[in-house]
């Protein structure tokens, strides 16, 4: 009998498999509100849930062509395209009774839904048909804050720009708890600038490539100040960002660089 296990334990191992295999997996990094170009299968599921986070709800006026399934345990949501299909309808007879007809589905080949997950934000799906056994669609926000805990996880996977600009989210948020950084505010360290110029490092964000840090800049000069990111660059530096470029005497405003870890 335990010789007779193996097989079927390697077959439904091989099975496991090729479902992998055939799925069509796509990744997509998004904002809250960003629209998402994706595919959806003709003929068997498609899976989209999101990374970091967990898919709350998923709205679509195409409910006659798609059906929905959220799977509330694993945070993601089942999408099957319907519309193909052969409808059964029943028909008044002029002499009494009823009859079952069948009428085809709109063909339609385009749809869109709008999804929503545990951390407040929204993505707006356009889904067009493919021929692909299965379908999964992965939604990768830039910034992914964990709604029960408030820790925000900066996905680290990404492009180098794409990474400078979450980090750069997170200090003009004044996030305090950043999953892969050593997180330091309320400092108060003065820095050399310019004449007129009070530039002090008041937050610090380390992580294993990037170090962010944030800055007061108030204007000395009793006139106008008007500043560019070009003035903060140099070497190592990876971005930079200024919250109000132009400032009147006694103003003060933030700006965020980002550089290279020990630059």
């Amino acid at each position: 009998m335990r010789k007779a296990t193996r097989p079927l334990a390697w077959l439904l191992a091989t099975a496991t498999l090729l479902l992998a295999v055939a799925a069509q997996a796509s990744e997509f990094t998004a904002n809250d509100g960003d629209t998402i170009q994706a595919q959806l299968s003709r003929t068997g599921l498609t899976r989209i849930s999101v990374l970091g986070a967990r898919v709350e709800q998923i709205f679509s006026a195409d409910g006659k062509e798609l059906t929905f399934q959220v799977d509330k345990r694993n945070g993601q949501v089942f999408v099957r395209y319907k519309g193909g299909e052969k409808v059964l309808d029943e028909l008044d007879l002029p002499g009494g009774g009823k009859v079952k007809r069948k009428k085809a589905g709109s063909g339609k080949g385009q749809f869109s839904a709008f999804v929503t997950d545990d951390g407040g934000r929204t993505f707006n799906l356009d889904l067009a048909l493919s021929d692909a056994p299965s379908e999964i669609i992965t939604l990768k926000p830039m910034m992914v804050e964990k709604a029960k805990s408030g820790r925000v996880v900066i996905q680290n996977d990404q492009s180098l720009p794409s990474e400078v600009m979450a980090l750069m989210q997170v200090m003009a948020a004044n996030v305090e708890d950043v999953s892969g950084y050593d997180v330091a505010r309320g400092l108060n360290e003065p820095q050399p600038l310019w004449p007129g110029a009070e530039y002090v490092r008041v937050a610090s964000y380390e992580g294993d490539t990037l170090t962010g840090e944030t800055y007061t800049l108030t204007n000395r000069t009793g006139s106008e100040m008007r500043t560019v990111e070009s003035e903060f660059q140099g070497t190592g530096i990876l971005g930079v960002a200024i919250k109000n470029p132009i400032l009147q005497a006694g103003e003060f405003t933030y700006v965020y660089v980002v550089k290279e870890v020990g630059q």
